[in-house]
């Protein structure tokens, strides 16, 4: 980040706190400026009340010391949460990878499904392919409600219609306009349920590792959707409203006893330091009070925030990705015919002892298609 850069910093919240204090202190050291006293020793006034010094100077520095246990306790208090926010966006966004990993090796066709197709290879290809085309749409739509959620909007279906999620005139349509909540979790439920209509469809290899993928789908979808419903909590349940008064009510004190406090202290020959002293001061300890009840408070609403179309744009691409780079065993090309009239157990190089061996069709076709 650029040292120059002024917008999504905390320099513009930072700045009118040190306008404030500088005029406050120009004031104090120029106008009408410090009157002598008997001892030829400046008295410090402010629109012609004097100042004492000594007093403010030591209640200027319990302050000092009391603003900065409280805002270095607060800072850290809110990083964590604003970190748990992004942790917890991380999860939806890792696991909808991989979950698209697990569909992508496991919905390729078996023996059952290529015999209910009639043996029409390329009508199994397109069945999965249709299926997996599925699956990710679902998990796409439920990040993307998620994240709507997460800025305090209600569901807007125009808008993942014409992304392409939704369609306007299907029962998932009507489901989610009918539903009070954010609506991700029935997403998250229809992608469990229709991945378990695969392994039942027999798009998914039959066998022990069948069971097995279904419980690392289902620990998946269960930890995306608790992300999500995290989020809406931590939202839900912010820092105390009476924390965050005090910080602020100490930090708006320090701005105004910052420049009675520093430009005395400078002395009179060296009163333009003292001016940018206090304007320093002020917007260092303001800026970091406003970074830690208002930039870091919510970063799903906060224009300097979290980029949200980013996330989501950037899951979406990493799960399309990975159905155009991770193929089926294609059924529908010449080795995926003879593996599949191995299945079937007619011959076409399938013959033999090991014809009607889903397993061994199976590693032929992996090792031509590394070929």
């Amino acid at each position: 980040m650029s040292l120059l850069r002024y917008s999504g910093t905390v320099l513009p919240r930072a700045l009118p706190a040190a306008v404030v204090a500088g005029a406050i202190a120009y004031c104090i050291a120029y106008h009408p400026g410090p009157a002598m006293n008997a001892g030829q020793h400046p008295q410090w006034q402010l629109l012609g009340l004097p100042l004492g010094h000594d007093g403010v100077e030591s209640i200027f520095k319990h302050v000092t010391t009391f603003l900065t246990l409280v805002l270095g306790f607060f800072h850290a208090q809110a990083f964590a949460r604003w970190w748990k926010f992004r942790d917890l966006c991380g999860v939806v966004m890792g696991r909808s990878v991989d979950t698209s990993v697990m569909f992508s090796y496991s919905i390729t066709g078996s023996a059952a499904a290529l015999a209910a197709a009639g043996g029409d290879a390329t009508a199994m290809a397109a069945r999965c392919a249709r299926a997996r085309a599925k699956l990710l749409r679902l998990m796409s739509l439920a990040q993307a409600l998620h994240l709507q959620s997460s800025q305090g909007r209600g569901k807007d279906l125009a808008a993942h219609v014409r992304a392409g999620l939704l369609l306007e005139a299907s029962d998932e349509y009507a489901a989610l306009a009918a539903l009070a909540g954010p609506g991700y979790s029935e997403c998250y439920g229809w992608v469990m349920a229709e991945f378990y209509a695969c392994v039942r469809a027999g798009l998914v290899e039959a066998g022990p590792c069948a069971g097995t993928l279904l419980m690392l789908v289902q620990e998946n979808v269960t930890r995306m959707r608790g992300a999500a419903a995290d989020v809406l909590m931590y939202k839900n349940e912010p820092i105390p409203a009476a924390y965050s008064h005090l910080l602020r009510l100490l930090a708006g004190a320090y701005v105004l006893l910052a420049p009675a406090a520093l430009v005395p202290a400078f002395g009179l020959a060296h009163r333009a330091a003292g001016v940018g002293a206090s304007c320093l001061v002020a917007g260092f300890y303001h800026g970091f009070c406003a970074l830690a009840t208002q930039m870091l408070t919510d970063p799903f609403c906060d224009a300097d925030g979290f980029d949200l179309a980013g996330f989501h744009a950037g899951t979406e691409s990493g799960a399309k990705s990975v159905e155009r780079n991770v193929p089926m065993l294609g059924w529908d090309s010449p080795e995926g015919a003879a593996a599949a009239a191995a299945l079937l157990g007619g011959g076409g190089g399938g013959g033999g002892e090991g014809g009607g061996d889903e397993p061994q069709a199976r590693t032929t076709l992996r090792q031509r298609k590394k070929k």
